[in-house]
This record gives structure tokens, sequence and C-alpha cells, in this order.
């Protein structure tokens, strides 16, 4: 009995530990992350959380790798129930003609901040509230107001020596493919299938082995270097499967860059 009544006295204290966390935004939808691990969609409700101080974020649900998120930190007791106020920000895409132009955002006072040299993206709580200028060395400046509710924004700057209501071209420059690169992503291709390929056979492998190991009906059954060979086999598929995935993951973010 003594031994239950401490059962129960653990258990309850372990409860005690918790707090629970419920996101308020306007994207239920989007993830919750506490401390780095992703508890569900803010729709969801209520998530138990271990008290103390928590970093907490809300993650656009989105396969993108550059999704939206925003962050907070808050501080829980055991037992507190608390309802958090958070929202994606507002993103902004700004694009020029020609690239490489230098924006800034000119705010109402006639406050300058610089936001960056295009293409770039820009997040922000509620979004930009003033005038974007785009700047490039022989050309006028662009300017035009800014979406608050963001989007995607284009500023086409036109050459310096054009004359009022000429028309004129713009030619965006174009990554080529070159050998070294199509090699390069050939070559790792061809490693994560082969990497792939020589996982799974080392699996089978230490499978057969771990087989021939322990099963009751197996003539060799207890031999010590069947499971030797097991544990290596093991270690084979680990290593190619983190190569084959290394491969992937490096050809990936590759493919997504360019």
């Amino acid at each position: 009995m003594r031994s239950l009544a401490l059962c129960f006295l653990l258990l309850g204290s372990a409860h005690a530990q918790d707090a629970a966390l419920r996101v308020a935004t306007e994207t239920p939808s989007a993830l919750v992350v506490v401390d780095g691990e992703t508890l569900g969609p803010a729709s969801a409700g209520l998530f138990a959380v271990e008290a103390g101080t928590r970093a907490v974020a809300l993650v656009e649900p989105s396969a993108s790798w550059d999704a939206r998120r925003a962050e907070a930190s808050v501080t829980l007791a055991p037992g507190d129930t608390l309802t958090l106020g958070l929202d994606l920000p507002v993103r902004t895409r700004i694009e020029s003609l020609p690239l490489h132009a230098s924006v800034v955002l000119v705010r109402e006072d006639g406050r300058e901040e610089p936001l960056g040299t295009t293409p770039l993206v820009v997040d922000r709580p509620d979004g930009l509230d003033g005038r974007l200028v785009a700047r490039l060395d022989g050309h006028r400046d662009a300017e035009l107001a800014a979406p608050r509710d963001g989007g995607r924004v284009a500023l086409v700057l036109r050459p310096e020596d054009l004359a009022a209501g000429e028309t004129f071209t713009h030619s965006l420059p174009t990554r080529r493919r070159n050998a070294t690169r199509t090699a390069l992503d050939l070559g790792l291709g061809a490693l994560a299938v082969a990497a792939g390929a020589a996982a799974v056979h080392y699996k089978f492998k230490a499978d057969a082995a771990d087989d021939a190991y322990r099963l009751p009906g197996s003539s060799l059954r207890g031999t010590p270097t069947l499971r030797d060979d097991a544990i290596r086999n093991d270690v084979l598929s680990g290593v190619a499967l983190g190569v084959s995935s290394a491969s992937l993951g490096i050809l990936a973010v590759r493919l997504a860059i360019r």
C-alpha cells in the first residue's frame, strides 16, 4: 500500500509541474512549437507544457523552407492556463528591374529605413507603412506605396539618360547550367541512389544473420559470429542510409537556391 501511495504521489507531483497553453491566432492551421518541439496546429486548443519559461513559436503550415514564423517567450507556473495571442508576420516580397537595387522605406515624417537589396523578403508584424524607394547607380529612383497587407511588388527604374516617354528594355541575367554543376548534381543523385541501395542490402543481411542467430528452428542458433555479423551489417546499413540522406539533402538545397 505504501508503494502504491508513493506511486500516486509521484504521478501527482509530475502532473503538478504541467501547465496549459493555448495560442490565439488568425491562422488556426499554423503550427505551435514549444522549445523546438512541434505540438500541433493552433486549432487543437490547449497544449500541456512543462511549467517554466518557454520559447513559443507559431510557424506557417507550409512545406516551404522559408515559412513565416512568429516567436514569443512565456513563463508558466505549475497549473497555469495561458492564452497567448500570436500572429504570423505580414510578408512583402520586393523586386526591381534591373535587379540589385537598394530599397528604403520612407515614413511619413521623412525618416528612411534601409530594407536591403532586391530581390528581398520583408516580414513585419503589421506590414510596411510608408513608401518604398529603389535606388541604383545610373538610374532614376523608383517608388510606390508600400502594401500594408503584404504581397509582391516590383519597382522599375529608368536609366538617367533616357528621354521622357522613351521606351526602354531590361535584360534579366540568367544562371546557365555548366558542366561542373551538372556533373555535381548527377554525382550527388547517383551517390544517394547507390547509398540507399547499399543500406537496403546490408539491412537484409543483418536481418538474415539475426534470424539465424535467434530463431528456435535455426541450426546455427546462438552462434556468436552470426550475432557479430548482424551488428556489423546493421552499422553499415545505418552509415549508408546517412550518406544517402545527406546527399539528397545537399541536392535539395542546391536546387532550392538556384
